[in-house]
């Protein structure tokens, strides 16, 4: 047996792990603004996966072509996404109380 069961599953992870971010293409300028697309769209669709994503990328995407920020990206789908009073009445809502 060339590789134990152990080996095996840390070359797996190691394969996983390492196309995250650096033999994804990306710079880390670029994986930093994907993160905060990720976090703005998840904040935009807490309840739909799909749409978060595909806002995400859309977001990215008008980022790298033409240069606008995902903060205001975000905010032109959803104005009051950063309104601290709206976002409290919100959680307080999905909480249930």
């Amino acid at each position: 047996m060339l590789f134990s069961d152990k080996d095996c599953i840390i070359k797996i992870l190691i394969n996983y792990f390492s196309s995250m971010y650096p033999g994804s293409g990306l710079s880390k300028e670029e994986w930093q603004i994907m993160s905060r697309c990720n976090e703005f769209a998840r904040m935009a669709s807490p309840g739909d996966g799909d749409l978060a994503e595909s806002l995400a990328a859309h977001w990215f995407n008008q980022w790298r072509e033409n240069g606008i920020s995902p903060r205001s990206s975000a905010l032109k789908r959803c104005p009051n996404l950063f309104n601290e009073d709206i976002q409290r009445r919100l959680t307080k809502f999905r909480r249930g109380y």
